[in-house]
């Protein structure tokens, strides 16, 4: 059985990943729940937060791969433009990262609100995996992502 997940990312990661430049969601250090459950052609919604609305679906994505991205991989991939906004990583730091071919954005963006029991097409049950992307709803302090975001 296919896994999916809903990621909670910035809208400039939204945005950057709708220009088609971006391939790769990449995860805060440390970070592991989850997101090894997905495999190639796991769908993954993808949210941010609206001032004032709070979490919006934006989009999706399909995976392509779920891997681990050693500092100089994760360097190399930043410089191509692949990485929106990336993290500093010490020699032999990783993060967990999704890459993926194509982010297709919504015409409409779903408030966390209007949504209940999400499904893919292809899912026979509801998602219930919540990943997390910087910003962590737990941690904004130490987010990569500007506060605007």
């Amino acid at each position: 059985m296919q896994n999916h997940a809903i990621a909670l990312t910035s809208c400039g990661w939204v945005e950057a990943a709708a220009s088609g430049k971006v391939k790769v969601l990449d995860f805060p250090k440390r970070r592991k729940k989850g997101i090894r459950s997905l495999g190639p052609g796991s769908v993954v919604l993808v949210a941010c937060r609206r001032e004032g609305i709070g979490a919006v679906i934006t989009g999706e994505l399909v995976v392509k791969e779920v891997r681990k991205l050693y500092s100089g991989t994760y360097r190399r991939l930043a410089r191509k433009g692949l990485i929106h906004e990336p993290q500093e990583l010490k020699p032999r730091e990783y993060v967990w990262a999704i890459l993926f071919e194509e982010f297709i954005k919504y015409p409409r963006e779903v408030p966390q609100s209007e949504l209940s029991d999400v499904k893919t097409s292809t899912s026979h049950k509801p998602i219930s995996c919540l990943l997390y992307t910087s910003p962590s709803p737990r941690d904004l302090s130490t987010s990569r992502m500007p506060s605007s975001a």
